[in-house]
């Protein structure tokens, strides 16, 4: 799982040092007078044209959403969108999507085409980025840390005649060094120069967990202090800690490809 990181990491640095002037549709256009040579196959074209059109209704998704959008630019996406599913293969239908695509670009370029770019770009990587670290968490993993010690000490307060007290007492201590330590972070703005794509998902984990944890904890402390205790209220808060632990485990992903990221309870 790290490798793959790694290697999107790479891909990325790459992609991001591409000329002001690339196009959405370089890859597509490159690929069709490919076929047409004789150098690329009707399969990798038709590779390039998916990949294409996921860039495309990436772009007319955030435009139809930017309230300053320009409608000349969302009528060329859509009519992009349009010629790239109307394809079929055959080598006079290859002749006539480069020449409508080659039209379509030249259009294109009166926009910022380095920005659109990038934007599209970020989004990808952000989905991908995402898909990466979120593979291959186990149970186990979820329940490491303090949330096992919860869950023994709940388990003998549900089930073993045990008294709730010492529980609610070590809850509380918990919520206040977590709280703590929230409030620590809080404090540590990173600079402007350490903002990358992984540090701000990073970021973004580390406070959903924080809210967890805050929450859960305050919910078994209300549910410790009562002389009924709520079984499925307390099942459904370890849940909620299970959330909390899944976002720090994808902060400790993250920071194997960034240094420098706190870590979790």
């Amino acid at each position: 799982m790290l490798e793959r990181l790694k290697k999107l990491q790479m891909a990325r640095q790459s992609s991001r040092s591409l000329s002001t002037e690339f196009s959405p549709l370089y890859l597509a256009l490159e690929c069709a007078a490919g076929y047409l040579d004789l150098a690329v196959t009707m399969d990798q074209l038709l590779t390039a044209l998916s990949e294409t059109h996921q860039a495309f209704a990436d772009l007319l998704n955030q435009e139809e959403q930017n309230p300053e959008s320009d409608e000349t630019l969302l009528d060329l996406v859509e009519a992009t969108l349009d010629c790239l599913e109307s394809f079929t293969p055959g080598q006079e239908n290859v002749v006539s999507l480069a020449s409508q695509l080659e039209d379509l670009d030249q259009q294109l370029k009166k926009f910022d085409l380095a920005s659109l770019h990038q934007r599209l770009q970020l989004q990808r990587e952000e989905r991908e980025l995402l898909q990466a670290v979120q593979a291959e968490i186990g149970e186990e993993a979820l329940e490491e840390g303090y949330l096992q010690q919860i869950i023994v000490r709940l388990d003998g307060v549900l089930h073993q005649g045990e008294s709730p007290q010492p529980t609610l007492e070590y809850l509380q201590e918990l919520w206040s060094k977590t709280q703590e330590r929230s409030d620590a972070y809080n404090r540590s703005p990173l600079r402007s120069e350490e903002w990358t794509l992984e540090v701000a998902l990073a970021d973004r984990f580390m406070l959903q967990g924080y809210r967890h944890w805050q929450e859960a904890l305050k919910g078994l402390i209300e549910c410790c202090a009562r002389e009924d205790l709520d079984e499925p209220a307390i099942l459904e808060w370890l849940e909620t800690l299970r959330l909390g632990n899944r976002n720090w485990i994808l902060v400790e992903r993250l920071s194997d490809l960034d240094n420098g990221l706190m870590g979790g309870t």
